[in-house]
């Protein structure tokens, strides 16, 4: 059942960056994940500074750790469901998931001491899988950034409840955008086509760093 989570301010700054430091070691993150941080960054830095926003699919926390550092929101919803998917996230061995090194209690650990960082920032945690964990959202949102199921039904799912949450004038953007129907992650570039064809919203920036948004139409008149 979908829960919110405290972040755990009540760590100093040194007690969060080592614990963070063991965890990383003992799990380490891959480099070029890294490394592809910082090119996706450009995508939120149209997004206003102060503005109220979630994170679908947070992981580790460490693009979240971006998105507070560069939009600086207000209010920041970080959803995923860690541990209700159990010990281990169940995909596979590989390095993204430090060879079957990271547990699922880790990467949500990980995540809040990451928010905790920012605490300019009015951060819900909830543990929930999304759209089902809705509900737990008490903001309407300028901006909802996916990253979460990357399959195709399931990824349409989450466009339809992300466009009830986000305001009028507001963007959904996400990872992933991968037009080769060969890739594992094509179905979020399937569900954002038809979400398109079949609504009025329409894609404002696609492609570089597998970084896309949609908006809606502007109003005729």
């Amino acid at each position: 059942m979908a829960r919110r989570i405290a972040v755990p301010n009540d760590l100093s700054v040194d007690a969060r960056k080592a614990t963070l430091k063991v965890s990383g070691a003992a799990a380490p993150f891959p480099q070029t994940e890294l490394w592809r941080l910082d090119k996706r960054r450009y995508i939120l830095e149209t997004l206003a500074k102060g503005s109220v926003g979630a994170e679908i699919g947070v992981f580790r926390g460490h693009f979240a750790d971006v998105i507070l550092d560069t939009v600086k929101p207000s209010h920041f919803y970080m959803i995923d469901p860690w541990t209700l998917l159990g010990d281990w996230f169940g995909w596979g061995n590989g390095k993204y998931v430090s060879n079957g090194a990271l547990t699922t209690r880790m990467a949500k650990d990980e995540a809040c001491l990451r928010a905790a960082n920012h605490p300019g920032t009015q951060t819900t945690v909830i543990e929930g899988f999304f759209p089902d964990c809705a509900p737990l959202i008490d903001h309407k949102l300028d901006w909802a950034y996916l990253d979460a199921s990357h399959g195709f039904q399931e990824t349409l799912a989450e466009l339809r409840a992300l466009a009830r949450l986000v305001k009028r004038d507001g963007a959904i953007l996400g990872d992933d955008w991968r037009p080769d129907p060969t890739s594992h992650q094509h179905g979020v570039f399937r569900a954002v086509q038809k979400f398109v064809a079949e609504t009025n919203w329409q894609i404002v920036t696609c492609g570089p760093a597998g970084q896309w948004m949609i908006k809606r139409k502007a109003r005729r008149g």
